[in-house]
Protein backbone atom coordinates (compact mmCIF):
# COMPACT_ATOMS: atom_id res chain seq x y z
CA UNK A 1 0.00 0.00 0.00
CA UNK A 2 1.20 3.38 -0.29
CA UNK A 3 2.08 5.65 2.22
CA UNK A 4 -0.52 8.40 3.17
CA UNK A 5 0.24 12.07 2.00
CA UNK A 6 1.53 14.87 4.21
CA UNK A 7 -0.38 16.46 6.05
CA UNK A 8 -2.14 19.79 4.44
CA UNK A 9 -0.08 22.33 6.87
CA UNK A 10 3.07 20.85 5.45
CA UNK A 11 5.91 19.12 6.70
CA UNK A 12 6.99 18.82 9.97
CA UNK A 13 7.83 21.97 11.94
CA UNK A 14 11.50 22.43 12.44
CA UNK A 15 14.41 23.82 10.41
CA UNK A 16 13.20 24.08 7.11
CA UNK A 17 12.50 20.52 5.39
CA UNK A 18 13.88 19.18 9.15
CA UNK A 19 11.89 16.87 11.01
CA UNK A 20 10.94 19.11 13.75
CA UNK A 21 12.43 16.66 16.92
CA UNK A 22 10.51 14.23 18.36
CA UNK A 23 12.27 10.59 18.11
CA UNK A 24 15.62 10.16 18.78
CA UNK A 25 16.71 9.35 14.84
CA UNK A 26 14.84 12.90 14.37
CA UNK A 27 16.67 14.63 16.60
CA UNK A 28 19.77 13.30 15.55
CA UNK A 29 19.06 14.45 11.92
CA UNK A 30 18.01 17.35 12.11
CA UNK A 31 21.35 18.15 14.60
CA UNK A 32 23.15 16.80 10.76
CA UNK A 33 20.40 19.64 8.75
CA UNK A 34 21.27 22.49 11.16
CA UNK A 35 24.97 21.86 10.85
CA UNK A 36 25.18 21.61 7.25
CA UNK A 37 24.54 25.56 6.54
CA UNK A 38 27.21 26.44 9.75
CA UNK A 39 29.36 28.10 7.69
CA UNK A 40 26.99 30.44 6.00
CA UNK A 41 26.59 31.87 9.30
CA UNK A 42 22.82 32.39 9.03
CA UNK A 43 23.32 33.97 5.38
CA UNK A 44 20.85 32.14 2.81
CA UNK A 45 22.78 29.92 0.61
CA UNK A 46 21.92 26.54 -1.20
CA UNK A 47 25.61 25.74 -0.72
CA UNK A 48 25.49 23.42 2.50
CA UNK A 49 27.34 20.23 3.34
CA UNK A 50 25.70 17.82 5.62
CA UNK A 51 27.84 15.61 7.53
CA UNK A 52 27.28 11.66 5.66
CA UNK A 53 28.07 9.53 8.41
CA UNK A 54 26.28 11.14 11.06
CA UNK A 55 23.49 11.59 8.49
CA UNK A 56 23.59 7.59 7.96
CA UNK A 57 23.86 7.11 11.69
CA UNK A 58 20.92 8.85 12.46
CA UNK A 59 18.65 7.14 10.24
CA UNK A 60 19.99 3.92 11.94
CA UNK A 61 16.49 4.20 13.51
CA UNK A 62 16.23 0.07 14.42
CA UNK A 63 18.34 0.80 17.17
CA UNK A 64 15.21 2.35 18.50
CA UNK A 65 13.09 -0.60 17.59
CA UNK A 66 11.05 1.20 14.85
CA UNK A 67 10.11 -0.69 11.71
CA UNK A 68 11.75 1.12 8.78
CA UNK A 69 10.02 -0.06 6.07
CA UNK A 70 6.98 1.29 7.87
CA UNK A 71 5.04 4.55 6.90
CA UNK A 72 6.00 6.91 9.80
CA UNK A 73 9.79 6.57 9.19
CA UNK A 74 8.98 6.48 5.53
CA UNK A 75 7.68 10.13 5.35
CA UNK A 76 10.39 11.02 7.62
CA UNK A 77 12.84 9.28 4.71
CA UNK A 78 10.81 11.45 2.48
CA UNK A 79 12.03 14.75 4.28
CA UNK A 80 15.18 13.75 4.16
CA UNK A 81 15.22 13.46 0.76
CA UNK A 82 13.63 16.46 -0.01
CA UNK A 83 16.39 18.09 1.84
CA UNK A 84 18.75 17.03 0.00
CA UNK A 85 17.69 17.74 -2.88
CA UNK A 86 17.69 21.67 -1.99
CA UNK A 87 21.05 21.70 -1.59
CA UNK A 88 23.45 21.11 -4.70
CA UNK A 89 26.17 19.47 -2.94
CA UNK A 90 24.65 16.90 -1.20
CA UNK A 91 22.73 15.39 -4.37
CA UNK A 92 25.48 13.06 -4.25
CA UNK A 93 24.64 11.97 -0.36
CA UNK A 94 21.39 10.47 -2.13
CA UNK A 95 23.77 7.58 -3.13
CA UNK A 96 24.17 6.39 0.47
CA UNK A 97 20.76 7.61 1.89
CA UNK A 98 18.79 5.39 -1.02
CA UNK A 99 21.22 2.88 -1.05
CA UNK A 100 19.62 -0.53 -2.16
CA UNK A 101 21.34 -2.42 0.70
CA UNK A 102 19.70 -0.13 3.19
CA UNK A 103 16.36 -1.39 4.38
CA UNK A 104 14.27 1.44 3.86
CA UNK A 105 15.45 1.97 0.31
CA UNK A 106 13.01 -0.40 -1.41
CA UNK A 107 9.77 0.40 0.91
CA UNK A 108 10.56 3.69 0.17
CA UNK A 109 10.72 3.51 -4.10
CA UNK A 110 7.11 1.11 -3.77
CA UNK A 111 5.41 3.26 -1.07
CA UNK A 112 6.49 7.10 -1.43
CA UNK A 113 7.63 7.78 -4.67
CA UNK A 114 5.34 5.50 -6.05
CA UNK A 115 1.99 6.73 -4.56
CA UNK A 116 -0.12 8.76 -6.04
CA UNK A 117 0.20 11.95 -4.20
CA UNK A 118 4.18 11.87 -4.65
CA UNK A 119 4.95 14.66 -7.59
CA UNK A 120 8.10 13.62 -9.77
CA UNK A 121 8.90 16.99 -10.76
CA UNK A 122 10.69 18.64 -7.66
CA UNK A 123 13.37 15.67 -8.59
CA UNK A 124 13.72 16.43 -12.15
CA UNK A 125 12.96 19.58 -12.75
CA UNK A 126 15.46 22.26 -10.65
CA UNK A 127 15.91 25.68 -10.97
CA UNK A 128 19.57 25.53 -11.95
CA UNK A 129 22.01 28.60 -10.94
CA UNK A 130 22.24 31.06 -13.43
CA UNK A 131 24.75 33.25 -11.84
CA UNK A 132 25.24 37.24 -12.31
CA UNK A 133 28.75 37.57 -11.03
CA UNK A 134 32.23 36.33 -11.94
CA UNK A 135 33.51 34.34 -8.40
CA UNK A 136 35.60 37.50 -8.00
CA UNK A 137 32.78 39.20 -7.20
CA UNK A 138 31.13 36.85 -5.21
CA UNK A 139 34.06 36.60 -3.02
CA UNK A 140 33.88 40.59 -2.36
CA UNK A 141 30.17 40.86 -2.13
CA UNK A 142 28.75 37.04 -0.72
CA UNK A 143 32.19 35.67 0.51
CA UNK A 144 30.17 32.98 2.18
CA UNK A 145 28.44 31.77 -1.25
CA UNK A 146 32.03 31.97 -2.87
CA UNK A 147 33.58 29.66 -0.25
CA UNK A 148 30.77 27.18 -0.57
CA UNK A 149 30.91 27.17 -4.20
CA UNK A 150 35.06 26.53 -3.86
CA UNK A 151 34.08 23.60 -1.31
CA UNK A 152 31.90 22.08 -3.38
CA UNK A 153 33.80 22.46 -6.83
CA UNK A 154 37.05 20.73 -5.12
CA UNK A 155 34.60 18.22 -3.79
CA UNK A 156 33.19 17.15 -7.29
CA UNK A 157 36.64 17.73 -8.86
CA UNK A 158 37.34 14.81 -6.43
CA UNK A 159 34.49 12.54 -6.57
CA UNK A 160 32.96 13.76 -10.35
CA UNK A 161 33.39 11.22 -13.67
CA UNK A 162 35.43 12.60 -16.39
CA UNK A 163 32.85 14.37 -17.90
CA UNK A 164 32.37 16.07 -14.65
CA UNK A 165 35.57 17.58 -14.11
CA UNK A 166 35.47 18.03 -17.52
CA UNK A 167 33.14 20.78 -17.43
CA UNK A 168 34.53 22.08 -13.93
CA UNK A 169 37.73 23.06 -15.82
CA UNK A 170 35.06 24.49 -18.75
CA UNK A 171 33.64 26.70 -16.19
CA UNK A 172 36.77 28.04 -14.44
CA UNK A 173 37.74 28.46 -17.76
CA UNK A 174 35.13 30.47 -18.76
CA UNK A 175 34.71 32.25 -15.23
CA UNK A 176 38.80 33.63 -16.17
CA UNK A 177 37.71 35.03 -19.09
CA UNK A 178 34.35 36.68 -17.77
CA UNK A 179 36.91 38.49 -15.35
CA UNK A 180 39.22 40.03 -18.00
CA UNK A 181 35.80 40.64 -20.40
CA UNK A 182 33.60 41.76 -17.31
CA UNK A 183 31.05 39.89 -18.76
CA UNK A 184 28.71 36.88 -17.05
CA UNK A 185 28.49 33.46 -18.94
CA UNK A 186 25.52 31.53 -16.82
CA UNK A 187 25.47 28.61 -19.16
CA UNK A 188 28.90 26.64 -18.56
CA UNK A 189 27.83 26.82 -14.19
CA UNK A 190 24.17 25.04 -15.54
CA UNK A 191 25.84 22.51 -17.74
CA UNK A 192 28.01 21.71 -14.68
CA UNK A 193 25.09 21.48 -12.42
CA UNK A 194 22.92 19.43 -14.89
CA UNK A 195 25.24 17.09 -14.94
CA UNK A 196 26.11 16.56 -11.15
CA UNK A 197 22.06 16.16 -10.40
CA UNK A 198 21.75 13.57 -13.50
CA UNK A 199 23.85 11.33 -11.70
CA UNK A 200 21.55 11.68 -8.73
CA UNK A 201 18.68 11.12 -10.84
CA UNK A 202 20.01 8.08 -12.41
CA UNK A 203 20.90 6.64 -9.40
CA UNK A 204 17.38 7.03 -7.52
CA UNK A 205 15.81 5.60 -10.82
CA UNK A 206 18.11 3.16 -12.25
CA UNK A 207 19.82 1.91 -9.31
CA UNK A 208 17.82 2.15 -6.14
CA UNK A 209 14.37 1.92 -7.66
CA UNK A 210 15.25 -0.04 -10.16
CA UNK A 211 13.50 -2.99 -9.04
CA UNK A 212 10.16 -1.22 -7.94
CA UNK A 213 7.56 -1.38 -10.40
CA UNK A 214 5.20 1.45 -8.65
CA UNK A 215 8.29 3.76 -8.85
CA UNK A 216 9.02 2.73 -12.67
CA UNK A 217 5.20 3.81 -13.40
CA UNK A 218 5.62 7.44 -11.93
CA UNK A 219 8.94 7.83 -13.78
CA UNK A 220 7.25 7.21 -17.45
CA UNK A 221 3.55 8.77 -16.49
CA UNK A 222 2.93 11.84 -18.47
CA UNK A 223 1.26 14.66 -16.75
CA UNK A 224 -1.71 16.73 -17.85
CA UNK A 225 -0.81 18.33 -20.91
CA UNK A 226 0.78 15.17 -21.84
CA UNK A 227 4.23 15.60 -21.25
CA UNK A 228 6.81 12.89 -19.77
CA UNK A 229 9.65 13.72 -17.80
CA UNK A 230 11.67 13.95 -20.50
CA UNK A 231 10.03 16.29 -22.28
CA UNK A 232 10.29 18.44 -19.30
CA UNK A 233 14.49 18.15 -19.28
CA UNK A 234 14.17 18.77 -22.69
CA UNK A 235 12.45 21.69 -22.09
CA UNK A 236 15.46 23.14 -20.35
CA UNK A 237 18.01 21.97 -22.36
CA UNK A 238 19.08 19.70 -20.00
CA UNK A 239 20.97 16.82 -22.08
CA UNK A 240 22.34 15.23 -19.03
CA UNK A 241 19.25 15.03 -17.69
CA UNK A 242 17.42 13.34 -20.69
CA UNK A 243 20.50 11.09 -20.91
CA UNK A 244 20.03 9.65 -16.92
CA UNK A 245 16.26 9.41 -17.32
CA UNK A 246 16.59 7.15 -20.53
CA UNK A 247 19.37 5.25 -19.11
CA UNK A 248 17.07 4.89 -16.24
CA UNK A 249 14.09 2.97 -18.62
CA UNK A 250 14.11 -0.59 -19.37
CA UNK A 251 15.59 -1.06 -22.96
CA UNK A 252 12.40 -3.00 -24.28
CA UNK A 253 10.54 0.60 -23.18
CA UNK A 254 12.89 3.09 -24.23
CA UNK A 255 12.17 3.94 -27.57
CA UNK A 256 8.24 3.89 -26.87
CA UNK A 257 8.78 6.52 -24.45
CA UNK A 258 11.67 8.63 -26.37
CA UNK A 259 8.61 8.92 -28.71
CA UNK A 260 6.07 9.64 -26.85
CA UNK A 261 4.40 13.00 -27.65
CA UNK A 262 2.17 15.42 -25.30
CA UNK A 263 -1.19 16.87 -26.40
CA UNK A 264 0.25 19.32 -28.50
CA UNK A 265 2.18 16.50 -30.14
CA UNK A 266 5.49 17.19 -29.58
CA UNK A 267 8.08 14.63 -28.69
CA UNK A 268 10.72 15.53 -25.98
CA UNK A 269 13.40 15.59 -28.91
CA UNK A 270 10.97 18.64 -30.32
CA UNK A 271 10.89 20.46 -26.97
CA UNK A 272 15.20 20.21 -27.31
CA UNK A 273 15.10 22.00 -30.50
CA UNK A 274 12.47 24.55 -29.33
Amino acid sequence: LAAKPPPKGGLPQGIPGGLGGGPPWRAAIDKVFNEACSMNKGAPSVFCFPDKKALLEGMEADQYGIDMTGEMYLMDVHVVVNQLLGWPPAWGTMQDVLDPAKPWTRPFCDKIIGSPWWNILPMIRRSFLSPRQTLVQLEKQTPHVAAGMQRWFEAIRVSGNSQTQKLLKEFKTNDAADVKTKTVHARPMMRLMQQVHSKMVQHVFGVACKESAEARKKLMATDANGMTVLHHVASLGDTAGAKAILKSVPKAQKAEFAATRDLQGYRAEDWARL
